[in-house]
């Protein structure tokens, strides 16, 4: 469904925040996605005088792909589908104010996806999202690529000046998708005392539970006791609750593997809640890496150009 447009003090009608914007996709001519891998992960030559060089490369194949006709672009703007194991995707544009995240990225995890779309002006996958009650959308698989559009949507920023890269290229998936999305436990280690843990989780509102099954929940396990919270909105309780259980952060740059355990240390493991739609509508931050993806639409199926905006 396209959302209705909105004047500006131009007098220009836009796309309001979480308007659908039909497109005109490229395609593959003889349908081989996996020729896509050759410009998203472009050559890095011992020689190169840069880092980035490489990503002049990806833009020169890309144009020597529409040269030669290797890709094509259909006439007509619409709101694809593609199917994906069983699962439809109906893709679009949309403004990339209107998403919401469902997780957090480390900056190092989107650098790379960010010069790519900086040299090439190209959405070779979708950010695959689900839509909310209100009209914004959760962002459930591809937060690398969606946190690289939003430092790349800052850095063009210009004040009143609607632009391409205030948009992105978005696949909407069915809420049967949540299925595919399953959180993974978190294991952390700390030095600080277990009942200096215990008193801080505490303090924090968690309670002490005799089970971390519980799907609406976040679980914090210490040893063979459980804690459990009611979910809440925003990202707030990230930073608290490391600071209780005296970890720098909940990122993936502070996850332990089992093989780091030491005697002087106790391992915390954090469970996420179960995804659904409920939690999604109280927009719950997710730690970096606790949710794994197991179906996305085929990259290269269908892209977006950002200089067809």
């Amino acid at each position: 469904m396209v959302l209705p447009f909105v004047l500006c003090q131009s007098g220009t009608l836009i796309p309001s925040m979480s308007a659908l914007i039909p497109f005109r996709p490229w395609k593959f001519v003889n349908g081989d996605n996996s020729q896509i891998s050759n410009l998203k992960e472009p050559e890095r030559k011992p020689d190169d005088r840069s880092p980035f060089v490489r990503y002049a490369r990806s833009a020169a194949l890309w144009a020597e792909w529409i040269r030669e006709e290797i890709v094509i672009q259909e006439e007509e703007p619409s709101f694809p589908t593609l199917e994906s194991e069983g699962y439809t995707f109906k893709l679009a544009v949309a403004s990339l104010d209107a998403m919401r995240p469902l997780m957090s990225v480390p900056p190092s995890a989107k650098e790379h996806r960010q010069r790519l779309l900086e040299g090439v002006q190209l959405y070779p996958d979708p950010i695959v999202v689900v839509e909310n009650q209100d009209g914004s959308f959760t962002v459930v698989a591809n937060h690398e690529l969606y946190e690289a559009a939003k430092t790349y949507q800052s850095d063009m920023a210009r004040p009143g000046r609607l632009r391409s890269s205030d948009h992105c290229l978005i696949a909407i998936a069915d809420e049967s998708y949540l299925t595919t999305l399953i959180p993974q436990p978190l294991s952390y280690i700390t030095q600080k005392d277990s009942l200096e843990v215990q008193a801080s989780l505490l303090e924090m509102g968690y309670v002490l539970s005799p089970r971390a099954d519980d799907p609406s929940k976040y679980n914090v396990v210490l040893g063979d006791q459980v804690f459990t919270k009611e979910l809440s909105s925003g990202g707030e309780w990230k930073p608290a609750l490391a600071t209780a259980i005296g970890v720098k952060s909940l990122d993936i740059s502070s996850k332990i593997h089992e093989g780091s355990v030491n005697d002087s240390g106790k391992k915390i493991v954090l469970t996420s809640p179960k995804v659904t739609k409920d939690v999604q509508e109280i927009r719950a931050e997710y730690p970096y890496g606790s949710i794994g993806v197991q179906i996305v639409p085929k990259s290269g199926a269908m892209m977006w150009s950002l200089r067809d905006f």
